[in-house]
């Protein structure tokens, strides 16, 4: 048994959300958040593909919401750390926009192309440039909030929790914890990669 009287097949299945779901909801879900995602977009045109760092994944979606001062919440999309992409999440702003909060979509390098510490390294520079720009967006970089769902619940962790300055390096240069201050939101996160088939922090 590896963990809590799971063995490697179990603790598979218990990751697979998709096999959970069932392929008939799992693409009726996928179909909804698609359409209602491209609506947003076609109502608010933002800023696409915002470099961050110098990877090709490394680039956000800035929507912000017209209001000045106004909070900002960077959003990272879910996927078991090795799918998905930013584009599908832009529903969130349905809610966020029309509640005074710009929105900024992260996206990050997938696995196995990237290493899960050099991703939590992308999303922590990705949050570091959102506070940085905040007040370019017409927000505050001292209401700069994270929020993620699923392998995106987990990197939102990792994104507030610094314990050193290494922690906040980001991929082109080192950033200060101290002044870069942030509150996040783990939306059912996968915070035990020890468990996960395949996954280690260090490759």
């Amino acid at each position: 048994m590896l963990y809590r009287g799971m063995d490697r097949a179990a603790l598979d299945a218990a990751y697979d959300n998709g096999a959970a779901v069932g392929p008939v909801k799992r693409e009726r879900y996928f179909a909804d958040r698609r359409i209602r995602s491209e609506a947003f977009r076609k109502r608010h045109s933002g800023q696409i593909d915002v470099p961050y760092g110098v990877g090709a994944r490394q680039r956000l979606d800035v929507y912000p919401c017209g209001t000045p001062g106004a909070p900002t919440l960077a959003f990272v999309h879910g996927g078991y750390w090795q799918s998905n992409d930013k584009e599908p999440l832009s529903y969130v702003g349905e809610a966020l926009l029309p509640a005074g909060f710009n929105l900024v979509l992260v996206e990050y390098t997938l696995a196995p192309a990237a290493r899960l510490d050099a991703i939590v390294a992308e999303v922590r520079a990705a949050v570091a440039w959102t506070i940085d720009h905040a007040k370019e967006l017409g927000g505050d970089p001292a209401r700069v909030f994270v929020a993620g769902n699923s392998a995106g619940g987990h990197l939102t962790a990792m994104a507030t929790t610094f314990r050193s300055s290494r922690s906040w390096r980001a991929p082109t240069a080192a950033c200060s914890p101290r002044s870069r201050r942030c509150r996040g939101l783990s939306l059912h996160g996968c915070t035990s990669q020890s468990r996960i088939a395949g996954f280690s922090s260090r490759g």
